[in-house]
């Protein structure tokens, strides 16, 4: 049985995003963890190493030139945030208790299912149609439950997780009309992760919200670390398409959407499955970060955490997730600058190609390598409070764009 253990704030959603951090919240700025001298871990040593070429230059296993290695570091020390001392992001770990007992019960619920529709089926000839196919979909689900338990975190040995912190990291957030406080409050993730992001790219997809504060605070922060620009607006696909063509020097990109926190190890974390060459995206977790606000939150929450443990761990465990989560996902960025143009521009019989920005990008993934998900990478993104906004998102999501 997988557990959760969340130190979560309560309340409302404008509780959780204006929630001080602790009193003795840390001036220092992000990228300024000293490192073993001459070198530090500053905003130049993360850039490409075009940029600095006094920087020593190598060739690793994944192919790139690279600067030497990201220096990971302790997480809760970063910069204040801009509209706020600091914000509560939770820390998860999921634990999975006693494994193989719940994978035996499970076993043994599925097959006593099942052989009761069978048993049942074989006394009554008249419902043998209906009781097979509740046989078929109980066998089905037991056999999900059960396979979901392959899905385990990956884990690395020491010379895998040399060879990904030299990796060059750039983290990608299209921006069109979110709340400040939670642009805020997503960059005061991004600047607190164990293994920080070597460029945060905010692209404004011409916005009307006046972000004037956030960005001079952030870029008085991080420096030439984060990039702002600010572009006609397109579409989120326009949007990514910007970092995909300015990473040249880019190993991995990640991609996360404006109203999304990760969790402090989520990075670390989500780039461990690229130690496997043949993985071309992973798929970070998501749960909400106002779960606690009413009963759409908590249901939503509760849904998409059971079809992540499940059914998506299944198609993990197999290499093959169909969709990955918009949240939260990395990719090699190889691809991305391959694909780029079919991306935008494919068409079929003459017709433009509209499918969804997250399945598109993972139907390219798949074409190429692995998609796998990566149960130790969390994000905390908003959830719809309203039943208007709920059924609005999920038409979005399903009519292509």
């Amino acid at each position: 049985m997988a557990v959760l253990d969340t130190t979560a704030s309560r309340g409302t959603s404008a509780e959780i995003l204006a929630a001080l951090a602790e009193a003795e919240a840390r001036e220092a700025l992000l990228f300024t963890e000293p490192v073993n001298p001459p070198h530090r871990n500053g905003p130049d040593d993360q850039l490409s190493a075009r940029a600095r070429p006094d920087l020593r230059r190598r060739r690793g296993r994944h192919g790139a030139v690279r600067p030497d290695r990201q220096v990971r570091v302790a997480p809760r020390k970063g910069p204040r945030a801009a509209l706020a001392g600091g914000y509560d992001i939770p820390r998860i770990e999921m634990r999975r208790r006693c494994p193989w007992v719940w994978v035996r019960f499970a076993v043994l619920a599925t097959a006593a299912g099942f052989a009761r529709h069978v048993l049942i089926a074989a006394d009554d000839p008249g419902a043998r149609t209906i009781q097979a196919l509740w046989a078929a979909g109980f066998l089905w689900m037991g056999s999900q439950w059960v396979l979901s338990w392959l899905d385990r975190p990956r884990k690395v040995t020491r010379a895998e997780q040399w060879e990904l912190d030299r990796l060059l990291v750039v983290v990608n957030i299209p921006l069109y009309n979110e709340d400040p406080v939670i642009l805020d409050r997503v960059l005061y993730a991004l600047s607190r992760q164990t293994r920080r992001p070597n460029r945060i790219e905010v692209v404004d997809d011409g916005s009307t919200v006046d972000y004037g504060q956030v960005r001079d605070h952030w870029q008085m922060q991080l420096g030439t670390a984060l990039r702002w620009v600010r572009q006609a607006n397109g579409g989120k696909k326009h949007a990514q398409v910007n970092t995909f063509r300015d990473a040249r020097d880019a190993d991995i990109i990640v991609t996360i959407d404006s109203d999304t926190a990760l969790e402090e190890r989520a990075l670390a974390e989500g780039l461990k499955p690229f130690a496997d060459p043949r993985v071309q995206s992973v798929a970070g977790m998501e749960t909400a970060a106002n779960s606690q606000a009413n009963w759409l939150t908590r249901t939503a929450s509760a849904r998409s955490m059971f079809f992540q443990l499940t059914a998506c761990g299944v198609l993990s465990a197999m290499g093959e997730i169909l969709v990955n989560r918009g949240a939260f996902a990395l990719y090699r960025a190889s691809l991305l600058r391959e694909i780029t143009p079919a991306y935008l521009e494919e068409t079929f019989l003459g017709h433009r190609i509209r499918l969804g920005d997250d399945a598109a990008l993972t139907l390219f993934a798949r074409g190429r390598g692995r998609t796998v998900q990566q149960p130790s990478a969390w994000s905390f993104t908003m959830y719809p409070e309203k039943l208007s906004h709920h059924f609005r998102q999920w038409i979005r999501w399903m009519r292509p764009r």
